[in-house]
């Protein structure tokens, strides 16, 4: 598991990296280097629970991703599914985004 952000590795079975307060991503689906892959993002999603299954649905059909939430989320572990004011945004790689947002617009309209 490696940080997308700062592309620091860790050990399988943590989940968000412990300095950018990022989801993980697996290194095995990328075809590129890490460092080459240009991450997007895709609109915001109400909450960490919705941010989660779109995550899962997203991996299922083996497009990279992963979760950042906004400070009040992250620093206070809400996973509430409407915090006033509170998004969570998921990032693609660039080639993957096309896809990524029909699969979005599938769940959440």
């Amino acid at each position: 598991m490696v940080c997308p952000n700062c592309h620091a590795e860790y050990l399988e079975g943590i989940e968000v990296c412990a300095d950018c307060n990022v989801s993980l991503v697996d290194t095995e689906p990328f075809e590129l280097p890490l460092q080459e892959i240009i991450w997007v993002k895709l609109r915001s999603v109400p909450g960490q629970i919705y941010a989660e299954m779109v995550a899962e649905v997203l991996q299922s059909k083996n497009i990279p991703n992963y979760i950042k939430s906004d400070w009040a989320g992250s620093a206070f572990g809400i996973t509430a599914v409407n915090l006033a004011g509170g998004n969570v945004t998921i990032y693609v790689p660039e080639n993957h985004k096309k896809e990524a947002d029909e699969i979005l617009s599938e769940i959440l309209g």
